[in-house]
């Protein structure tokens, strides 16, 4: 058939939104070719014949048209199977079926159509393709088009069908694995080449499935004895005839994996494993979380983590204050009103701070749909629910979590702990039993992670890996909040004044980084408080600048150190020598005037402690712009102590300073002061000993007995 033929068959199909997609010669010779010998009094069923590819072949091979019957939803094909002396149905194949036409054919083969729930089809005949498929899926057309065939088939009769992959593996077509397994023997599983269908548009990686009936408990040690023969993905169609790896496995093996996962490269242990060990539910229980509705409206970020400077980001290009983000400080989230939420998902292990809070107000409340069953609040362990790689990480007491992307999970056993379960599912080994064997698309649901087999440890194994997950959660808690050491901040201040543009970009902001990263560290102020200052926001001869509509709503004024104001009049000179293209008159301009943005601002920090020898965590982790606005902070507790001032008298001023609402918010400062400076604190506590008597409690000494 000419290429052009083809193309209108697919167009045609297409219109109708019948899910065409024509299967290449060569892939079609080699489905007949597992399929073979046939015998002459066999009837061989084509039950989506499309253009004919399949009967062409069969044609070539010798087969007799009287042979071959043929089925398509499309009468469009009629035509040509006439011409062929082939028979042909215009009919739909799976509306169609009963168990009446059970038994019919010795051989059926092709490629079905690739329409899942969203489709028009689907949706249109939903409630019929539920009655007829329901008990097993009646989701994809695929799957239906297996279960279908396998029906029609005499027993010992042969299908053949190249067809999506995903039916091999997800949870979703576990039924019709079963299905499989007790109705027939598995001869052949081949993953087919991955751009077999690039140039039709059609995005699936696709698996060859050679089937033979063999139904009845009589059959049932005969298919458990079978030998499946399992070719991994090969490159191209050249290889199917010679591929390089080929693995023959019992069929038995297939009712030992969860959910009787159809695997094709797995390791004998990994089989024992599952097979022996007992399942992860027994220890660990995993449960589907709450709704708000309204996300927006109800869940903020907690100021100073990376979703906080996310929503920040985002809310620069909202102009309706109704749908900006909502953004609290740390102070607001240790209040009553708002309880600790975990929604998203991501690679992350082990542990990450609470980055958004639930508003836990009484007519919120009222809005949220909360599971009555679910333990929330309790200590556990929450699991990415949508993730490249299965990513456990510790969930304080206090938690809620999401229905969607984030799982809680509750120890049942308290023989085991968090700790030794966090390093278990952060293992290389649980990632590939999770996501390479049992599910291998980024969704994880809790029945796979329940489905898992359980290590259970001696105990010094145990001990090791547990101590080991709280060294890794301990140095992670440390990057949160990064107080940078003097040294390091003259380290910076050099790099920063060394930095040269690029030949390639005129319009390069590394003239204000010099005095963004000094602006930021001598006085404290948050990286978009000075992305927003104006030239009329900085007073240079009283030594001040205000920042307009801080987070509290109000203006605050801050003072600048005699070397700061130098700076920022020798950055002035140089600013002023390019356009100010906006009203605004921004402090922080690229060369061609306009304002300069937080990107810009991280990709060079990144750069600068790149240059001053200061590891990066990576994206989310620190060090980060913010932890300047904490390393003054610390630094300033530092001079005022090393003044004589007690840390607690300074605590007020720094607060004030900072524009905070209450010391609350402030206090975090003198616990990263004692991290940095333990000696500091030992001087302050002896001070403050001295202040008030020490009393003697002793019930020995009761001069009434």
């Amino acid at each position: 058939m000419l290429k052009s033929e083809i193309e209108k068959f697919i167009e045609l199909d297409n219109k109708k939104d019948l899910g065409l997609v024509v299967t290449p010669p060569k892939t079609a010779d080699y489905i007949i070719s597992s399929l073979t010998p046939f015998r002459k009094d066999e009837k061989i069923l084509d039950p989506c014949v499309g253009p004919g590819v399949f009967v062409d072949t069969l044609l070539k091979s010798g087969v007799k048209s009287e042979q071959i019957q043929t089925y398509d939803i499309n009468p469009v094909y009629k035509k040509k199977m006439d011409n062929l002396g082939i028979s042909f149905k215009n009919q739909d194949y799976l509306l169609s079926y009963t168990p009446l036409l059970n038994f019919q054919f010795d051989v059926i083969l092709g490629n079905p159509p690739y329409l899942n729930k969203s489709s028009h089809y689907i949706k249109k005949n939903k409630k019929k393709l539920q009655k007829i498929f329901g008990k097993i899926n009646a989701h994809e057309t695929y799957s239906m088009f297996i279960v279908s065939s396998i029906g029609r088939l005499k027993n010992g009769g042969r299908l053949g069908f190249i067809t999506s992959d995903s039916f091999l593996t997800l949870k979703t077509h576990a039924k019709l694995r079963k299905f499989i397994l007790n109705t027939c023997k598995i001869k052949e599983i081949l993953l087919a080449p991955k751009v077999l269908f690039d140039n039709q548009d059609v995005s699936t990686s696709p698996a060859i499935l050679i089937l033979e009936k063999c139904t009845s408990n009589e059959n049932k040690i005969n298919r458990f004895e079978n030998i499946i023969n399992i070719i991994p993905r090969v490159k191209n169609e050249e290889e199917y005839q010679s591929p390089d790896k080929i693995y023959k496995i019992k069929q038995s093996k297939y009712h030992l994996l969860p959910f009787n996962i159809f695997f094709t490269d797995v390791e004998e242990s990994i089989i024992h494993l599952f097979e022996q060990a007992p399942k992860l539910e027994t220890v660990l229980k995993g449960y589907i979380g709450m709704h708000t509705h309204n996300n927006l409206k109800y869940i903020a970020a907690v100021e100073g983590t990376e979703l906080s400077r996310i929503f920040e980001k985002r809310n620069e290009k909202i102009n309706d204050p109704s749908l900006t983000f909502k953004i609290i400080s740390k102070q607001e989230f240790n209040s009553p009103k708002w309880k600790p939420y975990l929604k998203r998902g991501g690679s992350e292990q082990y542990y990450r701070p609470i980055m958004e809070a639930l508003d836990w107000g009484s007519e919120s409340i009222k809005n949220y749909d909360i599971p009555m069953n679910v333990p929330f609040e309790t200590e556990g362990i929450v699991i990415s629910g949508v993730s490249s790689r299965l990513a456990a990480r510790y969930m304080p007491e206090g938690c809620y979590w999401d229905s969607n992307k984030a799982i809680g999970f509750i120890i049942k056993d308290k023989t085991i702990s968090i700790f030794y379960l966090l390093g278990l599912l952060n293992s290389s080994l649980y990632n590939y039993l999770a996501k390479g064997i049992i599910n291998n698309t980024n969704s994880l649901q809790i029945t796979g992670i329940h489905a898992l087999p359980i290590i259970i440890p001696d105990k010094l194994t145990k001990v090791k890996i547990e101590d080991l997950v709280r060294t890794i959660m301990n140095e992670k808690k440390k990057n949160e909040d990064y107080i940078f050491s003097r040294d390091q901040m003259q380290t910076i201040f050099k790099v920063c004044d060394e930095l040269a543009p690029s030949p390639c970009n005129h319009n390069t902001t590394v003239y204000a980084i010099p005095i963004l990263i000094r602006l930021l560290y001598s006085t404290g102020i948050r990286i978009n408080e000075a992305l927003y200052l104006t030239c009329n926001d900085i007073n240079l001869h009283e030594k001040y600048l205000v920042l307009r509509n801080c987070k509290n709503g109000k203006d605050r004024m801050v003072p600048l150190s005699d070397s700061l104001a130098k700076a920022c009049e020798e950055y002035f000179m140089y600013r002023n020598q390019f356009p100010s293209i906006r009203k605004e008159n921004w402090f922080f301009i690229k060369p061609d005037g306009s304002q300069m943005n937080r990107g810009s601002a991280y990709r060079w920090f990144r750069r600068i402690l790149f240059f001053a020898n200061i590891s990066h965590g990576g994206r989310g982790h620190g060090p980060r712009l913010h932890d300047l606005r904490h390393t003054f902070s610390v630094h300033s507790l530092v001079s005022m102590s090393e003044s004589e001032l007690d840390l607690y008298y300074a605590l007020p001023i720094l607060s004030t300073y900072l524009g905070h609402q209450s010391l609350d918010a402030t206090d975090m400062y003198v616990r990263l002061t004692a991290e940095m400076y333990p000696d500091l604190i030992k001087k302050t506590s002896n001070i403050c000993s001295s202040v008030f008597p020490v009393i003697d409690i002793n019930p020995g000494n009761d001069e009434t007995n």
